[in-house]
C-alpha cells in the first residue's frame, strides 16, 4: 500500500494558521497613559543592559484599563542594587505605560510578539513598582528545571561568556547572551550552536545510544529483541527529558519528535520516511503551537533538516567510502562538508530575508565548532552530575571551562577574518524567487534534465 505524503496535510495547514493567523494575534494596544497594574510574573528576570525583564500577566487595573486584564507583556524593572529582584510566579504593583515594541529596522518586532501573545512592552523605575505578593512555590516545569540547572553552573563557578555559552549550548538558555556575544557567533556561521536544536539533540542520542550499548565493546546480556526495545526507549525517554529541562523549545521539539517517530519505526522494522518524520515533526509543532508559523526559527531549522534530507543523503550516497581508521576521518570531514553545504544553501534564502547577512567561513565553522560542540554538550552535562564530586568534579569543570573557552576563541578567531560576512540584502518577493530556482533547479538534476 503506497504511502500519503504528509505534505497533503502540512501545507494545508500553513495555508489555514496564515489566512486566519490574525484572529489568534493579539489586538494592537490602545494608549491610556501611566497607570496602576497589579501583574504577575511569568518567569524569571532576564538580565539586560539597564533593566531587567519580566514577562508578566496583567491581573487587574483602573476602569480605563480593563482590556488589559489577563493580557500577557514584557515589564522591564530598572536596575537598583539595594532592591531585591521579584521571583516567578510574584505579583507587583506597577505603574507604568503599555506601548507597542515598534520596528527594529525592516523588522515589525510589534507584530512579531503580538502573534506570540505579547500585547506590548512596559518600564517602571525602581520606584513604581512595589512587591504585593510573594508566590511560595514556583511551577514545577521545564523554566524551573532551566533556572535551577543554570545556577548550578553558576554555584559551580561558571561566569562571563563562559557562562552565557555553556548554558546555551547545553540548556538552551539564551536569555543573557549579551549582544557582542550574539554577533560573533552569527558573523562566524555559528548562530545555530547557541540555540539548542536538532544538532544538539542528534549529539545527545547519539551519546545516549552509544552508553546503553556500551559502544559496541559488550555483547548483549538480554536476548536482542528485548535488547533493541529496551535500549529505544530508553533512548527516546532521555531525548524527552533533555527535551523538558530545555524548556520544551520549538527546535528541541521537533528534534525529540523525529527522533521518536524514526526510533520507533526501527523498533517496528519499518521502513523509516525521513522528510515524511520532518512533515509529521511540523504538523505537531503547529497544532499545539500555531504561532510558531511566525518563528524564524522554525522555519530555519525545517529548511535546514529538509536541505539534508534532499541534498546531502543523494550526495553522500555516489560519494566513495574509504576503510581504515585514516578512512573514516576522512569519511565523517566529507560527510561533515557535504551536510553544511545543503543546509547552508536550503537556509540561504531565509537567511539573507531576515538578517541580510551571510557568513562566509561557515564550512569552517562546522568543520571546527561541530566536533567541540560534541565536547561542550557533554562536558557541561558531566559538571552537572559530577561537579561536587571529591577530586572528579573540580577536574571536569576546569576542563569544561577550558572547551568552551576554546569554543570562543575559535568563534573570534573566524569572525575576525577579512571578508567574513557578506551583506546581501532581499524582499520577501526574491525570497520566493531564490526557492522556486531551488525546487526547478533539484526537479531538473533529479530528472536528467540538464537543459
Amino acid at each position: 500500500m503506497r504511502r500519503t505524503p504528509l505534505a497533503i496535510l502540512f501545507f494545508p495547514l500553513v495555508l489555514f494558521i496564515w489566512l486566519f493567523g490574525n484572529q489568534m494575534e493579539e489586538t494592537p494596544i490602545e494608549n491610556v497613559g501611566r497607570q496602576v497594574y497589579l501583574v504577575q510574573t511569568q518567569d524569571y528576570p532576564v538580565e539586560r543592559a539597564k533593566s531587567w525583564r519580566y514577562e508578566v500577566r496583567v491581573l487587574a487595573g483602573a476602569d480605563s484599563t480593563a482590556d488589559y486584564v489577563g493580557k500577557r507583556a514584557y515589564l522591564y524593572l530598572g536596575k537598583d542594587s539595594t532592591r531585591a529582584l521579584p521571583n516567578r510566579g510574584d505579583t507587583l504593583l506597577v505603574r507604568t505605560e503599555w506601548r507597542d515594541a515598534g520596528v527594529l529596522g525592516t523588522f515589525d518586532y510589534s507584530r512579531y510578539l503580538r502573534r506570540q501573545g505579547i500585547m506590548g512592552t512596559g518600564y517602571a523605575s525602581s520606584y513604581n513598582w512595589h512587591q504585593y505578593g510573594v508566590c511560595q512555590s514556583a511551577p514545577r516545569d521545564g523554566k524551573w528545571l532551566q533556572h535551577i540547572l543554570r545556577q548550578r553552573y553558576v554555584e559551580l563557578g561558571f561566569s562571563g561568556h563562559v557562562l552565557q555559552t555553556l548554558s546555551a549550548m547545553t540548556l538552551g538558555y539564551k536569555e543573557d547572551l549579551d549582544n557582542d556575544l550574539r554577533e560573533r557567533f552569527q558573523r562566524a556561521g555559528a548562530a545555530h550552536l547557541l540555540a539548542v536544536s536538532g544538532l544538539h539533540t542528534g549529539i545527545l542520542f547519539a551519546m545516549i545510544m552509544g552508553l546503553l550499548t556500551c559502544f559496541g565493546l559488550r555483547k548483549p546480556y538480554l536476548w536482542q529483541t528485548k535488547r533493541r526495545w529496551i535500549v529505544g526507549c530508553s533512548a527516546i525517554a532521555f531525548i524527552w527529558l533533555y527535551a523538558v529541562i530545555t524548556g520544551m523549545s520549538a527546535s528541541v521539539t521537533r528534534s525529540a519528535i523525529m527522533l521518536t517517530v524514526l526510533q520507533i519505526g526501527i523498533l517496528l522494522r519499518r521502513e523509516s520516511v525521513s522528510l515524511n518524520s520532518l512533515l509529521a515533526a511540523g504538523i505537531c509543532i503547529l497544532v499545539v503551537r500555531p504561532q510558531e508559523l511566525w518563528s524564524v526559527g522554525f522555519w530555519l531549522s525545517m529548511m535546514a533538516v529538509a536541505g539534508i534530507f534532499l541534498l546531502a543523503v543523494p550526495v553522500q550516497q555516489h560519494l566513495p567510502y574509504y576503510h581504515g581508521p585514516v578512512g573514516k576521518v576522512a569519511n565523517y570531514v566529507q560527510g561533515l562538508i557535504v551536510v553544511s553545504v545543503a543546509a547552508q544553501i536550503a537556509t540561504l534564502p531565509i537567511t539573507l530575508y531576515c538578517f541580510g547577512t551571510t557568513s562566509n567561513y561557515f564550512l569552517i565553522t562546522n568543520l571546527l565548532l561541530i566536533p567541540l560542540a560534541g565536547v561542550v554538550i557533554g562536558a557541561g552535562l558531566g559538571s552537572l552530575l559530577l561537579g561536587t564530586v571529591p577530586l572528579i568534579g573540580p577536574i571536569v569543570v576546569k576542563c569544561t571551562g577550558w572547551v568552551v573557552e576554546w569554543t570562543n576563541t575559535v568563534i573570534t578567531t573566524i569572525e575576525s577574518l577579512p571578508g567574513s560576512v557578506s551583506v546581501i540584502r532581499t524582499d520577501a518577493r526574491m525570497m520566493v524567487l531564490l526557492y522556486a530556482a531551488m525546487v526547478f533547479g533539484y526537479l531538473s538534476i533529479k530528472k536528467n534534465n540538464w537543459w
